[in-house]
C-alpha cells in the first residue's frame, strides 16, 4: 500500500471521527464521497506500470559496492584506463545500483593470494592477464586459459576481438574458468608493440642461445628450447637487473613502447615485430556467486562496459606509438627488426612448445582446436575482404 493511500485513509479516518462528533450529520454524504475518491485513486495507482528507467540509488535502490584489485600497477596506460572506467561509470550505466573500488596489487591482499581471494568472496574481482602467474588465475587449465591472453605468432587485435565477442573464445574461458568458482568478461585490448629489449644487438649466428632474458609463460617456453635462460621479473624487478648487468634482454609484452623509458639506460636496442604476442588481453575475473547474483542490469552494464574499454584501451594504445618511437630514436634507441632466421627459429619452436601441450594437455588441446579452426576460417575472409585472396563462385 503506497504512502499516499496510507495518509488518505488517517486523514479520511481522523474526519470521520471528527465530523462524528462535532459536525452535523448532513456532511456525511460528503465524506462518503471523499472515501470513494480516496479508494479510487488507490485502485489507480496500483495499475501504474513500473519505471523504464531503474531509478538511482538516491531514490531508495539498494547500491552494491565491489572490492576490486589490479594485478598489475595502475600507472599502466592501458591498466589506468581500465580501472577508471570501472569507477566512473559502471555507477552511471547501473542507475547507482553497482559501484567499485579498484585497488593497487597487493593492498588488499598478498598478490599470489589474489585468486583465492576472489575465489572465497574476501575481495570481488580482480583486473588482470588470463595467463598471468603471480596471482594464480591460470592455476587450473593452466595453459589453455593462458592463450586467451594472447600468445606467440597468434591473433592480432582484431582477430582476438572477434573470437572473444563472436567466435565463442569468451564462452570456452568461462568454461574452463567454472571449476574455479571464477566468471571473467573480456576488459581490455592492446596491440604488443615490440618484441623486446636487449643489452647488444643479436648475433646471426648465435641468436638467443646463452641470453638471460625475462621472460614468463609461452615465451619462456619459446626461448628456453632456443638455448636462452628466461627468468620472470616484474617492470621494477627488470630495471634493477638490467641495471645489475645480470640480464641480457626481456621480452615482456608491452602495449606502450613508451611507458619503459628506463629500459633504455641498460638495454638500448630495440627488437620488433611482436611475435611473443600481437595482442594483449586483459579480463575483469569475478568470484562467480557476485556474479551470479547480480541483476541482469547489471550484469549487462558490466558487460557493456568492459566492451567499450575493449575498443578504448586498442585506441588509446595505438594512436600514441609512432609519437613514442619517434621520441625513443631521437633519445639513442637502436630499434631494429627481428631477422628472417631469428624469427623462423621462434615459429619452429613455438611449433614445438605447441606440439608438446597438444600432446600432454587436454584442455589446451581443446581450446587450441577451436581457436585454430576459427582462425582458418578468419584468415580466408579476412584475404577476401583485403583484396589479398581470390574467391569463385562454384
Amino acid at each position: 500500500m503506497s504512502a499516499r493511500f496510507i495518509a488518505a485513509i488517517v486523514g479520511a479516518v481522523g474526519g470521520l471521527v471528527i465530523g462524528a462528533t462535532l459536525v452535523a450529520p448532513q456532511l456525511t454524504p460528503a465524506l462518503n464521497a471523499a472515501r470513494n475518491a480516496a479508494q479510487k485513486t488507490s485502485d489507480d495507482e496500483t495499475k501504474i506500470p513500473e519505471p523504464t528507467i531503474p531509478l538511482a540509488s538516491g531514490y531508495g535502490l539498494e547500491t552494491t559496492v565491489w572490492r576490486v584489485t589490479s594485478a598489475l600497477p595502475r600507472s599502466m596506460p592501458v591498466l589506468s584506463v581500465i580501472a577508471d572506467g570501472l569507477e566512473r561509470d559502471l555507477s552511471r550505466l547501473s542507475s547507482g545500483t553497482l559501484q567499485v573500488t579498484v585497488s593497487e596489487p597487493g593492498h588488499l591482499v598478498p598478490l599470489d593470494e589474489t585468486l583465492a581471494a576472489v575465489q572465497s568472496g574476501a575481495i570481488d574481482a580482480v583486473i588482470a592477464s588470463p595467463g598471468l602467474d603471480r596471482i594464480g588465475i591460470s592455476q587450473e587449465h593452466h595453459s589453455a586459459i593462458a592463450l586467451f591472453a594472447g600468445h606467440p605468432f597468434g591473433p592480432g587485435p582484431l582477430e582476438m576481438l572477434t573470437w572473444l565477442q563472436s567466435g565463442g573464445g569468451a564462452e570456452r574461458l568461462n568454461t574452463l574458468l567454472q571449476p574455479s568458482g571464477i566468471h571473467a568478461v573480456p576488459c581490455g585490448l592492446s596491440a604488443t608493440v615490440s618484441g623486446g629489449w636487449f643489452v647488444k644487438p643479436l648475433q646471426e649466428s648465435q641468436g638467443f642461445q646463452d641470453q638471460t632474458i625475462g621472460a614468463a609463460g609461452f615465451d619462456a617456453m619459446v626461448l628456453e628450447q632456443l638455448g636462452a635462460t628466461p627468468t620472470q621479473l616484474n617492470n621494477q624487478e627488470t630495471t634493477l637487473t638490467l641495471a645489475a648487468g645480470e640480464l641480457d634482454g626481456t621480452v615482456m609484452a608491452s602495449p606502450y613502447i613508451g611507458t619503459k623509458p628506463e629500459f633504455e639506460k641498460y638495454a638500448n636496442t630495440l627488437y620488433f615485430p611482436a611475435w611473443q604476442r600481437p595482442a594483449s588481453v586483459s579480463i575483469l575475473a569475478m568470484n562467480a556467486d557476485r556474479w551470479a547474483a547480480l541483476p541482469t542490469d547489471d550484469q549487462s552494464a558490466v558487460i557493456g562496459l568492459c566492451r567499450s574499454l575493449m575498443l578504448t584501451t586498442l585506441g588509446q594504445s595505438e594512436a600514441s606509438q609512432f609519437d613514442a618511437l619517434k621520441a625513443l630514436m631521437a633519445r639513442g634507441v637502436d630499434v631494429r627488426t627481428y631477422s628472417e632466421n631469428h624469427l623462423t627459429a621462434l615459429r619452429q619452436s613455438w611449433a614445438t612448445v605447441t606440439d608438446n601441450l597438444i600432446d600432454d594437455d587436454r584442455s589446451f588441446r581443446l581450446v587450441w582446436a577451436e581457436l585454430q579452426a576459427f582462425r582458418e576460417t578468419y584468415a580466408i575472409w579476412n584475404d577476401i575482404r583485403t583484396g589479398d585472396g581470390t574467391f569463385e563462385n562454384q
